[in-house]
Parts: structure tokens; sequence; C-alpha cells
């Protein structure tokens, strides 16, 4: 939304008809992406501030009751009402470092 003139500069997503439901949208701590969870469809969609570009669709396994990214903006830290807390590498093919830091981070897999 450009405030000066109250238009819409870059649409996302666009508006259909899909329900009542929860829905949450924010930057990470960079602003480098959006992140945008719907409950009815339990996903949550990251998308590119730069062009709007989707990079990410990632299916919850519970309702998602927080959501904030790391300081670095590389990740994401979601929590979902089961208890559980998933922390997911925002793997961005337009960041030729992204393939460094994914390979740096640790394996559970030992082999």
């Amino acid at each position: 939304m450009e405030l000066k003139k109250g238009t819409t500069v870059k649409t996302y997503i666009p508006k259909v008809a899909e329900g009542v439901f929860t829905v949450i949208s924010t930057f990470n701590r960079t602003d480098e992406y959006v992140l945008y969870y719907h409950s009815g469809r339990k996903t949550i969609r990251i998308f590119r501030s730069s062009d709007c570009e989707m990079i990410a669709n990632y299916r919850v396994p519970a309702e998602l009751s927080a959501v904030d990214s790391t300081y670095d903006g590389k990740s994401i830290v979601l929590g979902t009402v089961d208890g559980c807390v998933s922390v997911l590498a925002i793997a961005d093919p337009q960041k030729p470092e992204m393939k460094e830091y994914l390979r740096a981070l640790p394996s559970r897999d030992e082999t």
C-alpha cells in the first residue's frame, strides 16, 4: 500500500472467498519475506517482498498458535496448539549464500 495516495502497490494473494478462518500475516525480522498463515488450509506461505513471488508453501501439522523469525531472517519459528515448536530455514533460490547456510546446518542423520 502506498500511504501517500492510498493505492495498492503489490498484491501477494488475490481476494478469494475462502470462508472464515484465522489468518496471520507478518514480515520476517529483516522485512525480506512476508509470512502468511491460513488456518483452513493449515499452510504457511512465504513470499519474497521484493517481487511478491511465493518461495515456500509448508503444511503445518496442527493449527498455528505463534509465528516469528530468527533475528538474521534466515529461519522461521512456528508454535502449534499441540505444543510443538518447529524451526524452518527459508531456502530462497535467489540467494547464493543460502546453499552454504543450509549445508552448515546440523543434521539429525548421522550418515
